[in-house]
Protein backbone atom coordinates (compact mmCIF):
# COMPACT_ATOMS: atom_id res chain seq x y z
CA UNK A 1 0.00 0.00 0.00
CA UNK A 2 1.40 3.38 -1.01
CA UNK A 3 -0.75 5.56 1.25
CA UNK A 4 -4.11 5.75 3.02
CA UNK A 5 -6.65 8.39 1.97
CA UNK A 6 -9.62 9.71 3.94
CA UNK A 7 -12.42 11.98 2.74
CA UNK A 8 -15.67 13.43 4.05
CA UNK A 9 -17.70 12.73 0.89
CA UNK A 10 -17.74 10.49 -2.15
CA UNK A 11 -17.00 13.42 -4.45
CA UNK A 12 -13.99 14.48 -2.38
CA UNK A 13 -12.72 10.92 -2.30
CA UNK A 14 -13.01 10.59 -6.09
CA UNK A 15 -11.06 13.79 -6.66
CA UNK A 16 -8.33 12.76 -4.22
CA UNK A 17 -8.01 9.29 -5.75
CA UNK A 18 -7.67 10.71 -9.26
CA UNK A 19 -5.08 13.23 -8.09
CA UNK A 20 -2.99 10.61 -6.27
CA UNK A 21 -3.31 8.12 -9.10
CA UNK A 22 -1.99 10.70 -11.56
CA UNK A 23 0.83 11.50 -9.16
CA UNK A 24 2.02 7.90 -8.85
CA UNK A 25 1.67 7.19 -12.59
CA UNK A 26 3.93 10.17 -13.29
CA UNK A 27 6.33 9.28 -10.48
CA UNK A 28 6.93 5.71 -11.66
CA UNK A 29 6.35 6.46 -15.37
CA UNK A 30 3.95 3.53 -15.45
CA UNK A 31 2.06 4.77 -18.51
CA UNK A 32 5.09 4.74 -20.82
CA UNK A 33 6.18 1.43 -19.31
CA UNK A 34 2.85 -0.10 -20.32
CA UNK A 35 1.41 -0.62 -16.83
CA UNK A 36 -1.33 2.04 -17.14
CA UNK A 37 -3.63 2.83 -20.04
CA UNK A 38 -3.73 6.58 -19.40
CA UNK A 39 -2.09 9.32 -17.37
CA UNK A 40 -4.60 9.13 -14.55
CA UNK A 41 -8.33 9.43 -13.94
CA UNK A 42 -10.97 8.06 -16.28
CA UNK A 43 -10.06 9.88 -19.51
CA UNK A 44 -7.19 10.11 -21.98
CA UNK A 45 -6.17 13.72 -21.44
CA UNK A 46 -2.55 14.23 -22.45
CA UNK A 47 -2.32 10.86 -24.24
CA UNK A 48 -1.24 10.93 -27.90
CA UNK A 49 -2.37 7.80 -29.76
CA UNK A 50 -0.67 6.51 -32.88
CA UNK A 51 -2.65 5.96 -36.11
CA UNK A 52 -3.25 2.26 -35.40
CA UNK A 53 -4.72 3.02 -31.96
CA UNK A 54 -6.88 5.82 -33.35
CA UNK A 55 -8.29 3.46 -35.97
CA UNK A 56 -8.93 0.82 -33.32
CA UNK A 57 -10.75 3.34 -31.15
CA UNK A 58 -12.82 4.48 -34.13
CA UNK A 59 -13.72 0.92 -35.10
CA UNK A 60 -14.77 0.18 -31.53
CA UNK A 61 -17.11 3.19 -31.55
CA UNK A 62 -18.54 2.49 -35.02
CA UNK A 63 -22.32 2.24 -34.89
CA UNK A 64 -22.58 2.95 -31.16
CA UNK A 65 -24.87 5.93 -30.43
CA UNK A 66 -23.82 8.65 -28.00
CA UNK A 67 -25.94 9.54 -24.98
CA UNK A 68 -27.91 12.78 -25.28
CA UNK A 69 -25.67 14.34 -22.60
CA UNK A 70 -22.56 13.41 -24.61
CA UNK A 71 -24.04 14.87 -27.80
CA UNK A 72 -24.78 18.18 -26.08
CA UNK A 73 -21.25 18.24 -24.64
CA UNK A 74 -19.70 17.61 -28.07
CA UNK A 75 -21.85 20.37 -29.58
CA UNK A 76 -20.67 22.79 -26.90
CA UNK A 77 -17.02 21.87 -27.44
CA UNK A 78 -17.28 22.19 -31.24
CA UNK A 79 -19.26 25.46 -31.26
CA UNK A 80 -17.27 28.20 -32.98
CA UNK A 81 -14.28 25.95 -33.67
CA UNK A 82 -12.83 26.37 -37.14
CA UNK A 83 -12.14 23.05 -38.83
CA UNK A 84 -8.90 22.44 -40.72
CA UNK A 85 -8.90 21.66 -44.45
CA UNK A 86 -7.92 18.05 -43.69
CA UNK A 87 -10.79 17.66 -41.21
CA UNK A 88 -13.32 19.11 -43.67
CA UNK A 89 -12.11 16.74 -46.40
CA UNK A 90 -12.34 13.78 -44.02
CA UNK A 91 -15.91 14.65 -42.99
CA UNK A 92 -16.92 15.15 -46.63
CA UNK A 93 -15.42 11.80 -47.62
CA UNK A 94 -17.18 10.07 -44.72
CA UNK A 95 -20.56 11.51 -45.76
CA UNK A 96 -20.17 10.76 -49.48
CA UNK A 97 -22.76 8.22 -50.58
CA UNK A 98 -24.24 7.96 -47.09
CA UNK A 99 -28.02 7.78 -47.05
CA UNK A 100 -29.60 9.33 -43.99
CA UNK A 101 -32.55 7.65 -42.31
CA UNK A 102 -35.93 9.36 -42.26
CA UNK A 103 -35.38 10.10 -38.57
CA UNK A 104 -32.04 11.78 -39.30
CA UNK A 105 -33.57 13.79 -42.15
CA UNK A 106 -36.39 14.85 -39.86
CA UNK A 107 -33.93 16.04 -37.21
CA UNK A 108 -32.06 18.10 -39.80
CA UNK A 109 -35.41 19.65 -40.75
CA UNK A 110 -36.18 20.43 -37.11
CA UNK A 111 -38.91 17.87 -36.76
CA UNK A 112 -40.55 18.15 -40.19
CA UNK A 113 -41.28 15.12 -42.33
CA UNK A 114 -38.70 14.54 -45.10
CA UNK A 115 -41.44 14.40 -47.74
CA UNK A 116 -42.37 17.97 -46.80
CA UNK A 117 -38.92 19.33 -47.65
CA UNK A 118 -39.94 20.92 -50.95
CA UNK A 119 -43.12 22.41 -49.53
CA UNK A 120 -41.23 23.63 -46.47
CA UNK A 121 -38.50 25.25 -48.56
CA UNK A 122 -41.11 26.96 -50.74
CA UNK A 123 -42.94 28.30 -47.69
CA UNK A 124 -39.64 29.52 -46.21
CA UNK A 125 -38.78 31.43 -49.40
CA UNK A 126 -42.23 33.01 -49.53
CA UNK A 127 -41.96 34.07 -45.90
CA UNK A 128 -38.37 35.33 -46.01
CA UNK A 129 -38.28 36.70 -49.53
CA UNK A 130 -35.55 34.57 -51.05
CA UNK A 131 -33.22 31.65 -50.51
CA UNK A 132 -31.35 30.79 -47.35
CA UNK A 133 -28.31 32.93 -48.21
CA UNK A 134 -30.34 36.01 -49.20
CA UNK A 135 -29.34 38.98 -47.07
CA UNK A 136 -26.52 37.11 -45.34
CA UNK A 137 -23.11 38.76 -45.33
CA UNK A 138 -20.33 36.43 -46.46
CA UNK A 139 -16.70 37.02 -45.60
CA UNK A 140 -14.28 37.82 -48.42
CA UNK A 141 -12.51 34.53 -47.64
CA UNK A 142 -15.75 32.54 -48.13
CA UNK A 143 -16.54 34.36 -51.38
CA UNK A 144 -13.03 33.67 -52.71
CA UNK A 145 -13.34 29.96 -51.84
CA UNK A 146 -16.73 29.77 -53.58
CA UNK A 147 -15.33 31.41 -56.69
CA UNK A 148 -12.40 28.98 -56.83
CA UNK A 149 -14.73 25.99 -56.43
CA UNK A 150 -17.20 27.34 -58.99
CA UNK A 151 -14.50 27.92 -61.58
CA UNK A 152 -13.13 24.40 -61.10
CA UNK A 153 -16.47 22.77 -61.92
CA UNK A 154 -18.02 25.29 -64.35
CA UNK A 155 -18.52 25.05 -68.08
CA UNK A 156 -15.62 26.60 -70.05
CA UNK A 157 -16.65 29.26 -72.55
CA UNK A 158 -15.05 30.38 -75.80
CA UNK A 159 -15.98 33.92 -76.94
CA UNK A 160 -15.58 35.14 -80.51
CA UNK A 161 -16.05 38.88 -81.07
CA UNK A 162 -17.43 40.43 -84.27
CA UNK A 163 -13.88 41.36 -85.33
CA UNK A 164 -12.81 37.70 -85.10
CA UNK A 165 -10.78 37.99 -81.88
CA UNK A 166 -11.14 35.01 -79.52
CA UNK A 167 -10.96 34.79 -75.74
CA UNK A 168 -11.43 31.89 -73.34
CA UNK A 169 -13.06 31.98 -69.91
CA UNK A 170 -13.25 29.56 -66.99
CA UNK A 171 -16.98 29.98 -66.45
CA UNK A 172 -20.11 31.60 -67.83
CA UNK A 173 -20.02 34.43 -65.28
CA UNK A 174 -16.46 35.41 -66.26
CA UNK A 175 -17.46 35.43 -69.93
CA UNK A 176 -20.51 37.58 -69.15
CA UNK A 177 -18.42 40.11 -67.20
CA UNK A 178 -15.81 40.29 -69.95
CA UNK A 179 -18.48 41.10 -72.56
CA UNK A 180 -20.61 43.38 -70.34
CA UNK A 181 -23.61 41.06 -70.61
CA UNK A 182 -25.86 39.51 -68.01
CA UNK A 183 -25.56 35.79 -67.23
CA UNK A 184 -29.12 35.25 -68.42
CA UNK A 185 -28.46 36.88 -71.80
CA UNK A 186 -25.38 34.76 -72.36
CA UNK A 187 -27.19 31.57 -71.38
CA UNK A 188 -30.10 32.40 -73.69
CA UNK A 189 -27.67 32.86 -76.60
CA UNK A 190 -26.07 29.48 -75.84
CA UNK A 191 -29.38 27.63 -75.51
CA UNK A 192 -31.53 29.27 -78.18
CA UNK A 193 -29.47 31.14 -80.76
CA UNK A 194 -26.54 28.86 -81.54
CA UNK A 195 -24.37 30.90 -79.19
CA UNK A 196 -24.85 34.23 -81.00
CA UNK A 197 -25.81 37.34 -79.05
CA UNK A 198 -27.16 39.40 -81.92
CA UNK A 199 -27.11 42.82 -80.24
CA UNK A 200 -23.45 42.70 -79.19
CA UNK A 201 -22.17 40.47 -81.98
CA UNK A 202 -20.44 38.06 -79.59
CA UNK A 203 -20.64 34.34 -80.25
CA UNK A 204 -20.34 31.99 -77.28
CA UNK A 205 -19.34 28.35 -77.42
CA UNK A 206 -19.08 25.66 -74.76
CA UNK A 207 -15.69 23.94 -74.81
CA UNK A 208 -14.05 21.12 -72.87
CA UNK A 209 -11.44 21.47 -70.15
CA UNK A 210 -8.87 20.02 -72.54
CA UNK A 211 -9.53 22.68 -75.19
CA UNK A 212 -9.54 25.42 -72.56
CA UNK A 213 -6.20 24.31 -71.10
CA UNK A 214 -4.65 23.99 -74.56
CA UNK A 215 -5.83 27.49 -75.49
CA UNK A 216 -4.28 28.91 -72.32
CA UNK A 217 -1.06 27.03 -73.01
CA UNK A 218 -0.89 28.44 -76.56
CA UNK A 219 -1.62 31.96 -75.28
CA UNK A 220 1.10 31.79 -72.63
CA UNK A 221 3.57 30.48 -75.18
CA UNK A 222 2.64 33.32 -77.57
CA UNK A 223 3.09 35.95 -74.85
CA UNK A 224 6.45 34.50 -73.83
CA UNK A 225 7.75 34.51 -77.42
CA UNK A 226 6.64 38.13 -77.87
CA UNK A 227 8.35 39.07 -74.60
CA UNK A 228 11.60 37.43 -75.69
CA UNK A 229 11.42 39.13 -79.10
CA UNK A 230 10.84 42.55 -77.48
CA UNK A 231 13.79 42.03 -75.14
CA UNK A 232 15.98 41.07 -78.11
CA UNK A 233 14.97 44.20 -80.03
CA UNK A 234 15.70 46.46 -77.05
CA UNK A 235 19.09 44.83 -76.57
CA UNK A 236 19.86 45.22 -80.28
CA UNK A 237 18.90 48.91 -80.28
CA UNK A 238 21.05 49.60 -77.23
Amino acid sequence: MLERITASSKEELTNKLIERESYYIAKYDSYHNGLNGNLGGTGNKGVVFDDARRKQNGDNRQGKPHKSETIELLKKISAGRKKSAEEIAKISKGNTGKKRSREAQSRRMRGSEPKAATAGAKAWREKNGGGFWRGKILSSETIAKRNVTRRKTSQRIKVTASDGSVTYHQCQRDAAKATNLKDGSLKYALDHNNGLHAKSGFRFEKISDTDFNQANKNFNSFMWNNCVESMYQLDYMS
